[in-house]
């Protein structure tokens, strides 16, 4: 996992400053915190994924599920509630209002989707044969990033953060 730190794909999302750099984050603390039963640490975790909610929602909710504690929900209740102190009680609302009407106009196709939709929601299938927390982990990942209408190549990242077969890396 270390020698992930000096890829490429990282060194760009890091250069450019993009969202899922969190989401990588996220992804590694999430899987700390099951491992070291720290339900604070989940709580982190979600917020982090959430940063980048068409990459990491998915896998936040799969982590939600496989740990939910009080001390989690508090935790992201609590930074939920400061945002709408500093943000206005309104955000929430107008955040699902602006996914919701976006339109032809204010959608740039980018060169860089990886993306399969609307062929990759079959990946999301795959789910049926997970035998183990880990299993589903890279399978949310990875049907996420084949499903959603646009994934960059960097959204793969979090996805190398498990142990994956060798050939995969290649």
């Amino acid at each position: 996992k270390f020698f992930l730190l000096f890829s490429f794909p990282v060194f760009w999302l890091l250069w450019f400053g993009q969202l899922d750099g969190f989401v990588l984050l996220g992804t590694d603390l999430g899987w700390r915190a099951l491992e070291l039963k720290k339900p604070v640490w989940m709580g982190i975790a979600i917020l982090l994924l959430l940063v980048k909610p068409h990459i990491g929602a998915p896998l936040a909710g799969l982590y939600f599920l496989l740990y939910p504690r009080w001390e989690t929900v508090a935790t992201v209740g609590l930074v939920a509630l400061l945002s709408m102190l500093v943000w206005g009680w309104e955000w929430p609302y107008h955040w699902v209002w602006n996914f919701i009407v976006i339109n032809e106009e204010k959608f740039v196709p980018q060169a860089t989707n990886i993306s399969l939709f609307p062929y990759g929601l079959i990946s999301w299938t795959a789910l049926l044969i997970a035998k183990s927390p880990l299993d589903r982990a890279k399978i949310v990942l990875s049907a996420t990033v084949l499903s959603v209408p646009y994934a960059a190549a960097y959204s793969i990242l979090p996805l190398l953060i498990f142990p994956l077969p060798n050939f995969v890396y290649i």
